[in-house]
């Protein structure tokens, strides 16, 4: 997108190449792309690109990590692992030990009768909270 591009340090050509290329058929693109890397070859600075890309996935990551942090402890949960639900309550004191142990219980049981997972769902949801909680 135009904003996301802006904060790329890019030479103006180059800019002006990455906008054509955006409405190029398959074949031109890929000569324009050619272009582009011959433009940034000559006139932009790659470790400043680097670092701006980066910053601008960064949030993304961040966001993946929780996801998989939340979905492993709720497997964890399910399982019957008393040490993650100790870390939890240490690393988050607001969150509510028996509520954590009634879901992480109902998914078990929907587990073993072969049901949908919706308690499983609302244990993901309620530990996916507790981390978006702590990263405001």
């Amino acid at each position: 997108s135009a904003a996301r591009l802006a904060k790329i340090p890019l030479s103006a050509a180059t800019l002006d190449a990455v906008r054509d290329g955006q409405r190029f058929t398959r074949r031109a693109l890929k000569r324009q792309l050619t272009r582009i890397a011959r433009l940034m070859s000559e006139f932009d600075d790659e470790a400043e690109i680097r670092k701006a890309l980066e910053n601008l996935y960064q949030p993304h990551r961040d966001e993946v990590r929780r996801l998989h942090e939340a979905e492993q402890w709720r497997d964890a949960l399910i399982a019957g692992d008393h040490a993650v639900m100790e870390m939890l309550i240490a690393r988050f004191p607001m969150a509510e030990r028996q509520h954590l142990r009634q879901l992480a219980r109902n998914a078990n049981k929907e587990q073993a009768q072969q049901k949908p997972p919706k308690s499983a769902r609302l244990l993901y949801q309620y530990l996916h909270n507790l981390l978006e909680d702590e990263s405001v």
